[in-house]
């Protein structure tokens, strides 16, 4: 981890195109330091281990990367998941949306 003085972009919202955020060209245009900035402060990692009868250790053990906001930002959701071109989105209960 460095001091954000350290980092390329000091301001990662900032590299967002002041345009309607549907009309990016997604692939040229969302920067991978705003995407690296973004999960760097809103993502997690977490570890599901599951029971599973099918499997040899009878365990299915899975790494999860996820970003949580409110959902009156689930449309900057939808850019990263289009951008990285993976990932699924759902909604809890609580106003929030996760990747």
């Amino acid at each position: 981890m460095g001091f954000e003085r350290n980092y390329q972009f000091q301001i990662p919202s900032k590299q967002l195109n002041k345009r309607s955020i549907f009309t990016l060209n997604l692939k040229t245009e969302l920067s991978s330091w705003f995407i690296t900035g973004f999960a760097d402060v809103e993502g997690y990692f977490t570890i599901k281990i599951q029971p599973n009868v099918k499997l040899k250790t009878k365990w299915k053990i899975r790494p999860v990367f996820s970003i949580t906001l409110h959902l009156k930002n689930l449309s900057l959701l939808k850019v990263i998941k289009i951008a990285l071109d993976v990932g699924k989105i759902s909604k809890s209960r609580k106003k929030q949306s996760h990747m």
